[in-house]
């Protein structure tokens, strides 16, 4: 009996089917691109996408794959069906060399195989062996087994051609498009000569083919693909944000939108700076640019993009409960995974939790698909889920299609140190350039330097967003008080405690976690938290969410102790602040937390203390090195600091403040990494089909941060592996960077050992302690070596 599947489940035509029908969304979403970019002489670039559809998957019709389809999956067979499935290109009369080559390669790559792993089917000997040492009769043998199973598979398409025909009409019915197939089964014929021309080339500019185009072609077949598998439809914001805005904030019956809310409203089809004061409604200012932007182009995705996951996760959160983005809004950071687990879990019992695991860890799979792909129109992420694209990672090319007529939200741009904010800047370029994205950069700390970076390399002539004058005053705070001294000493402390002791909720940030800990000891509340990025998942997000539940409650944490995990993870409300001396952006976002959301009366401010005196490990953490020069962002900070000491910090001061420290010095340094980034890009060659293994591992190479278990939880975590409780056991583990790590290491403070099948690093307890109270410590406090 002729067997048909795509899936266990699902038929070839049900299959393909359902990837046409992802395919009538995505001509909507891109008519004019398909035309301009995929059209040929006698084909046009609907056709072309369309038939690249129905013919992507015909290789399954191999009985040697139905029959590993009905084991679903158990069976083997030394073949790639997609190899098969190209050959039915042939079939397509009239076509120029070009257009079929597109279509063979979109084909050939939409399972994301290398090219030379798909040479390696050609039974082409190449000069070097498939694997290094092994003997060339072994590779022999490799070539002859590949051949049989395509001799095999090819033989038995043959066999069923006239059913497959039938099938296939079917598919081109259903699509629409005039059928342009010849239905002669001896014109399938093998596709090894295009492999071998695409392995030949792909490494060289030369090539006389447009790779672009493919690019295209296969960011839409795997939309198509991926789409269709998950039988999920493409979702757009189809509620008018800014009726809803005005209903919520009852508009006019209570006054009108902000000045800068007005002014993005009318920024319809450009890109903008915003630039205003925290707690001004930035976000929905964004969103309004957004809806006007997307009555150009109902299609265009949304990419709202912020540096931390806390405050990812929160603005996932808060935009689920929207009516414009409620389920149609995803998030993509390092931590997701987690993230989605805490969702699936909270508050069930472990007992049902265990009984239900294998169902959750496929349900958290599925969402980080999900999150990928081109379904949801609202993607929050941090940039680094953006940049790899332009590493080659895997998908790079579905999320290229995503980026076409994207719409880019950039907040908190004012977070990153210059040498990723070069390489940052130069991947929006590159996606303003080559997809035609739009852009709203916003932050309230934007130095004058900066933003004229930003407009000059983004061609953006425009005014800046912002208010007038007269509008800031309503949104000054604040009051700076200067102390001498460094926080930990005594008499400073004194000042704290005072304030604790008149009632006051009081925020206390400092730079270094031991020296955070060490305050938390000697400030005497009962009721205080400390919160710093040394506890693992489970701890700190108890944390925040004790915090954040209870902030407006009568059960407040009056006293709050941190490092800048503080600064932009939590929407906080508190008296006071005492700080370390910091960078003034990173003061700014300190004291945004102070009288944040409330109404002063007149002459009352919060006050902001900030200490005079920098320890070395403050110095090391800010000053930044510049052509070997140390760039004194703290020096520069205190200078200005002292000239407003004893005044409110109006947003006029504040800004002035932040352009007398990002001067010319860090407007050089961030201008060089933007020119070298920008460089690199370039050179770098990103094609279908290409191995990047060298370009994934520059990537990864920026981030240092290695997890280790305390061992006063081993116990715990053999208990979750056990009941493959996976993501529980990874949320034991607590962060730290490569540096500290290796440090660590190498005064025997860590060491490694297998804990269920797995090397990983062990905190020594008689040196490491961990609380869930303080996350981990030293316990030798005279040990300086903990930052």
């Amino acid at each position: 009996m002729f067997k048909n599947l795509a899936k266990p489940d699902e038929t070839i035509v049900d299959h393909t089917k359902s990837c046409l029908g992802i395919a009538f969304q995505l001509y909507s979403a891109y008519e004019k691109e398909i035309s301009q970019r995929l059209s040929f002489e006698d084909y046009t670039g609907k056709e072309i996408f369309f038939l690249t559809v129905i013919l992507h998957d015909l290789g399954k019709y191999a009985t040697p794959f139905q029959e590993k389809t009905l084991a679903e999956g158990k069976g083997y067979w030394p073949y790639r069906h997609e190899i098969l499935s190209a050959e039915f290109t042939f079939l397509l009369d009239a076509m120029e060399p070009k257009a079929r080559e597109l279509i063979i390669y979109a084909i050939l790559s939409h399972h994301n195989k290398t090219i030379k792993q798909l040479e390696k089917a050609t039974f082409n000997a190449s000069p070097q062996p498939f694997l290094i040492g092994i003997p060339a009769a072994v590779t022999d043998a490799m070539h002859e087994t590949r051949k049989k199973a395509y001799e095999t598979g090819k033989e038995s398409i043959l066999n069923h051609v006239d059913s497959i025909f039938g099938e296939l009409r079917e598919m081109v019915s259903f699509s629409g498009i005039p059928s342009k197939i010849n239905y002669t089964p001896e014109k399938i014929r093998d596709t090894f000569r295009e492999i071998e021309w695409y392995y030949q080339h792909i490494g060289t500019l030369e090539a006389d083919f447009d790779y672009d185009a493919l690019i295209f072609l296969k960011g839409l077949l795997v939309t198509a693909d991926h789409l269709g598998s998950a039988h999920e439809r493409i979702k757009n914001v189809d509620t008018d944000i800014e009726e809803f805005y005005k209903a919520r904030f009852e508009i006019p019956e209570k006054g009108s939108f902000r000045t800068t809310q007005i002014k993005c409203l009318r920024a319809s089809g450009r890109s903008v700076v915003l630039k205003a004061p925290t707690g001004t409604g930035k976000t929905e200012a964004a969103f309004l640019w957004t809806n006007e932007n997307l009555k150009t182009n109902r299609y265009s995705r949304i990419f709202y993009i912020l540096p931390y996951t806390a405050s990812i996760n929160a603005m996932h959160e808060r935009l689920n409960t929207t009516p414009f983005a409620k389920g149609k809004v995803e998030l993509l950071h390092g931590k997701n995974k987690s993230y989605y687990y805490n969702l699936l879990t909270k508050d069930r019992p472990d007992s049902e939790i265990e009984e239900n695991i294998d169902t959750i860890n496929k349900e958290i799979r599925l969402k980080k698909l999900s999150a990928k792909n081109f379904s949801k129109p609202v993607k929050i992420v941090t940039p680094h889920q953006i940049i790899k694209n332009f590493y080659g990672l895997k998908h790079f090319e579905e999320a290229f299609l995503q980026y076409q007529n994207g719409l880019f939200i950039l907040d908190e741009i004012h977070c990153y140190d210059t040498l990723f904010l070069g390489e940052f800047l130069a991947v929006m370029k590159m996606i303003k350039d080559h997809f035609n994205g739009s852009f709203l950069f916003m932050s309230a700390t934007l130095p004058i330097i900066l933003e004229d970076l930003i407009k000059k390399a983004m061609d953006i002539p425009h005014d800046t967003i912002c208010f007038e004058d007269e509008e800031l005053h309503a949104f000054t705070k604040t009051r700076l008080r200067m102390i001498d001294g460094r926080m930990e000493q005594e008499e400073n402390l004194h000042f704290i405690q005072h304030d604790i002791n008149q009632g006051k909720r009081v925020l206390v940030v400092c730079n270094t976690i031991q020296k955070a800990q060490q305050i938390y000891d000697k400030l005497q509340c009962g009721n205080k938290e400390i919160l710093h990025s040394a506890f693992n998942i489970t701890d700190r997000n108890r944390i925040e969410n004790k915090i954040i539940n209870l902030e407006n409650s009568d059960r407040q944490v009056q006293v709050l102790v941190g490092t800048q995990a503080i600064e932009v993870s939590l929407d906080l409300d508190y008296d006071c602040c005492y700080s370390e001396l910091a960078a003034i952006d990173a003061l700014i976002q300190r004291f945004g937390r102070v009288f944040r959301n409330r109404d002063r009366e007149k002459d009352e401010y919060g006050d902001v203390h900030v200490f005079i005196e920098a320890d070395k490990a403050t110095q090391f953490i800010y000053n930044e090195e510049i052509e070997d020069e140390t760039y004194d962002v703290l020096g520069l900070t205190l200078s200005f600091l002292k000239t407003v000491d004893g005044f409110p910090l109006d947003y006029k001061t504040i800004c002035t403040g932040v352009d007398q420290v990002y001067n010319t010095d860090y407007k050089r340094s961030v201008l060089n990494a933007y020119n070298h980034s920008s460089d690199s890009i370039k050179r770098r060659i990103l094609r279908p089909m290409g191995d990047y293994q060298e370009e994934a591992r520059l990537y990864y190479e920026q981030f240092d941060g290695i997890k280790i278990l305390p061992s006063s939880l081993t116990g715990q975590y053999e208990i979750y592996i056990d009941a493959k409780r996976y993501i529980d056991a990874d949320n034991l583990l607590v962060t730290l960077t490569e540096r500290k790590l290796f440090s660590y290491y190498q005064k025997n403070y860590v060491y490694q050992m297998p804990v269920k099948g797995k090397n990983i690093f062990i905190a020594d307890d008689d040196i490491l302690g961990y609380s869930e109270e303080k996350g981990l410590f030293l316990k030798d406090p005279s040990d300086h070596n903990f930052i």
